[in-house]
């Protein structure tokens, strides 16, 4: 069992930790160059967020798998918590996925367009 449980845990680490530096690198690189400081703000407050709404759940729920008897309840919790918010956070970024490619375009589009308005006004 405790092997089952490393995989599982070591599969929901992998969806988690590949997915910050991507989630930092997209709500960066599909803004334009003067909203980005306005995104670093953003993305950092909602991970600030996320971590402290973590520690609250990840305590009620170590609370609650004492109470339902589980002999191994921070385990649980830690095997719950990565199977579940990996998954909801995989879902969540299916549109981001559908669309990035097109606003990476966009956005590239628009920074040559100022390049070259740039170059002719020297």
């Amino acid at each position: 069992m405790l092997i089952v449980m490393a995989l599982v845990l070591g599969a929901g680490f992998a969806f988690v930790m590949g997915i910050a530096p991507n989630w930092y690198a997209s709500m960066l690189d599909v803004n334009l160059p003067e909203h980005r400081g306005t995104m670093i703000a953003t993305a950092a407050f909602l991970d600030a967020l996320g971590r402290a709404l973590g520690s609250w759940f990840g305590g009620y729920m170590i609370d609650k798998f004492i109470y339902w008897g589980s002999p191994l309840p921070i385990s649980d919790t830690i095997v719950f918590s990565a199977l579940t918010f990996g998954i909801i956070s995989a879902v969540l970024w299916l549109p981001i996925l559908k669309h990035s490619r097109r606003d990476f375009e966009e956005i590239a589009i628009i920074l040559e367009n100022r390049a070259k308005e740039l170059e002719k006004q020297q």
